[in-house]
């Protein structure tokens, strides 16, 4: 789903709101090998570098801040020392001592913006913006990108013209200044839609109109690449392109041989919602996969569910799901995703939901989000003591020095928000732990200036 094109359905819809490898080293970047023959996966866990908070004001532009700290204060007040002011205060990803969002500070353009964060918290931006082109705030659909090492990163661009560009992964330097992809040679995934390709396996036969790569999922594990495989013939009201089949697909390029194979996944569909929040998670103690199926929401099916590509395996675990009906027994999303030791962290309803809140009666932003831990092991699930959330502000948990954050907004009081830890779970401190399992408040929130919520965390 295209996340800038929500300006032009806030005003529309009151109910959803407010009513490498330089010159192509032919990717011998793997590393050491562990995890079942898997390169290691590049850390963004132990950060030790200035924090970052984004503030967020109550309008349907998401304008707000970005705010930088030494050390996270016990009361977060915007605007704050080292206050940059941007139109468009949602996202970022901090890696690599930077911190990068899509679209630019001023939400004027398509692409991927870096910043740079002094120890005294001030907040600049690093090099020039890396401009994807297209149309800024209409366009069907949404970059995609992600960080994979200091001087590999990779993007894709749904709207891409020719259409033969959205079949293409794009490698770029994250910390060149500028951004560059000049050199890096782009990954052509076209293979994947020719029944007789001799370098794919499971290779997909369809006469869909629209053929997206890497759309809502890129991610760089060992010998692989991953991306998901989108077709369809028309798009839904929330600009979701509505699957030909009922299945999720996904791609893996072997970066030694060039050969793909494809996995599919029947009963689920639309990995990912938006592109600031991807909703893919890499387990970085055992090297699983997981991503959230959303399906189709603006008919809230079919169920969302998580799934799972194992370690030692380059295809989809057939075998393995939480499905959000089964497990938690009402409709909803699993709208945010992190992994890490074997415990899935996420948001679910505490009761059914469509995103246009209708089919329910219930809108998506109410003080309905329970954040919750889950055991893939086994799938049990426990709640976290985090106050509900409006999701709002939908950044998934951070993992961060052994220590898992999450962010929550709600309107009970007005304008409630903060931040909360938990020592990163394992599998026997969850099942040792109550059904409501504790957490330690780290900053609440003093809203004033026009700043109503906590929009996004990191540190550097």
């Amino acid at each position: 789903m295209n996340l800038k094109s929500q300006f032009a359905m806030f005003a529309a819809a009151a109910t959803l709101f407010l009513a490498s490898c330089k010159k192509d080293k032919s990717f011998n970047e793997t590393g050491t090998l562990k995890l079942n023959g898997m390169a290691a996966v590049p850390g963004f866990t132990s950060p030790t570098g200035p924090w970052v908070v984004w503030g967020g004001k109550g309008d349907l532009y998401w304008s707000g801040a970005i705010n930088g700290y030494s050390t996270l204060p016990s009361t977060l007040s915007f605007p704050a020392a080292g206050n940059f002011g941007v139109n468009y205060a949602v996202g970022g990803r901090a890696a690599f001592n930077y911190l990068y969002k899509l679209s630019s500070s001023n939400v004027g353009s398509r692409g991927i913006q870096r910043y740079s964060v002094s120890s005294t918290g001030s907040v600049a931006e690093s090099g020039a913006f890396f401009n994807l082109g297209g149309t800024p705030l209409m366009q069907t659909n949404e970059i995609n990108f992600s960080l994979y090492k200091p001087d590999t990163a990779y993007y894709t661009n749904a709207d891409a013209t020719p259409a033969a560009q959205r079949l293409k992964v794009f490698r770029f330097n994250p910390t060149a200044t500028p951004m560059t992809a000049a050199g890096y040679t782009a990954i052509d995934f076209s293979a994947v839609f020719n029944p007789s390709a001799t370098n794919v396996t499971n290779p997909i036969t369809t006469t869909a109109s629209t053929k997206l790569i890497g759309s809502k999922m890129i991610l760089d594990r060992g010998d692989y690449i991953f991306v998901d495989v989108l077709f369809g013939n028309s798009y839904n009201s929330l600009k979701q392109v509505v699957q030909s089949n009922n299945s999720v697909y996904v791609a893996a390029y072997n970066k030694a041989t060039g050969h793909i194979t494809v996995s599919s996944f029947a009963g689920a569909t639309n990995i990912g919602l938006f592109n600031d929040a991807p909703l893919v998670s890499r387990d970085e103690v055992t090297g699983d996969i997981y991503f959230s199926t959303v399906g189709n929401m603006a008919t809230a099916s079919p169920t969302s569910k998580i799934l799972k590509i194992d370690a030692a395996s380059n295809t989809i675990n057939s075998s393995w799901k939480v499905d959000m009906l089964t497990e938690f027994n009402v409709q909803g999303e699993f709208n945010t995703l992190t992994v890490y030791n074997n415990i899935i962290y996420t948001k679910a309803p505490i009761k059914s939901v469509t995103y246009l809140g209708s089919g329910h009666g219930v809108q998506y932003r109410s003080d309905i989000w329970q954040w919750t831990a889950i055991n893939a092991l086994t799938k049990d699930s426990k709640d976290l003591n985090v106050p509900l959330d409006n999701y709002y502000a939908y950044q998934n948990a951070r993992v961060i020095n052994n220590e898992v954050y999450f962010i929550y907004n709600n309107s009970t009081p007005a304008n409630n928000a903060g931040i909360r830890k938990i020592t990163a779970l394992t599998t026997s401190t969850f099942n040792a732990a109550p059904a409501s399992i504790a957490t330690t408040g780290v900053s609440t929130f003093s809203s004033g200036s026009g700043y109503i919520r906590i929009m996004g965390l990191d540190r550097l």
